[in-house]
């Protein structure tokens, strides 16, 4: 169940999907993320099943699509699902939130989060990544990208609520929740946001 803070970032998105969808990059061009996707690959060799915890507007589902990953994403905006399976209608979305999620356990062999993470509270991280943990298989690979900080803070210009990290208090907080780092990193979005960048494995 969300928490009425986390209602308050799904209702955003609900009434403003179609416009932050369209300041999304166009989808023949290169992703945010495509260097790190890039690393990723070299980890496993794909096809595989990847879950994308967060599926956004289905930019980053065709990019996994294209580099051959069977594509499954969750999100908990209705718009924002109806807009990802026109943007790669080859990927299986799901309306739910990271807590509830309609998987049997050991699913996945890979997944990827920087949408939707960024919004869980600090107090419930910890569920969110015991809840990833049920669904991924043992030895599972995972790419996390949160922003870096040292607060939980709501936007004014939108109402949007974001956690922030430092780089060992999420280290720390991934590896208490049985991940192995493999890389960690930092990059630099614009000038008032840079994100912790890291590729982990499961130990279960």
């Amino acid at each position: 169940m969300l928490s009425e803070r986390e209602k308050l970032v799904v209702d955003w998105y609900n009434q403003n999907a179609e416009d932050w969808a369209k300041q999304r990059k166009k989808t023949s061009e290169p992703s945010f993320w495509a260097q790190e996707y890039t690393y990723f690959e070299q980890l496993g060799n794909p096809p595989r099943k990847l879950l994308e915890i967060g599926s956004g507007s289905g930019r980053e589902a065709l990019e996994w699509s294209r580099m051959g990953y069977e594509y499954s994403g969750i999100d908990t905006s209705t718009t924002l699902i109806q807009i990802a399976r026109k943007t790669e209608p080859l990927g299986r979305y799901f309306l739910s939130s990271v807590y509830e999620m309609p998987f049997s356990s050991n699913t996945f062999d890979a997944f990827s989060s920087w949408a939707m993470l960024p919004h869980i509270p600090k107090e419930r991280i910890g569920v969110a990544l015991d809840a990833i943990q049920r669904v991924l298989k043992p030895q599972g690979l995972g790419f996390i990208a949160m922003r870096e900080g040292v607060e939980e803070r709501q936007e004014p210009e939108t109402g949007r609520w974001f956690s922030y990290y430092s780089q060992n208090e999420l280290e720390d907080t991934l590896t208490r929740h049985g991940f192995e780092i493999l890389s960690k990193g930092t990059k630099p979005s614009r000038v008032d946001l840079t994100w912790l960048t890291f590729f982990v494995r499961s130990q279960k």
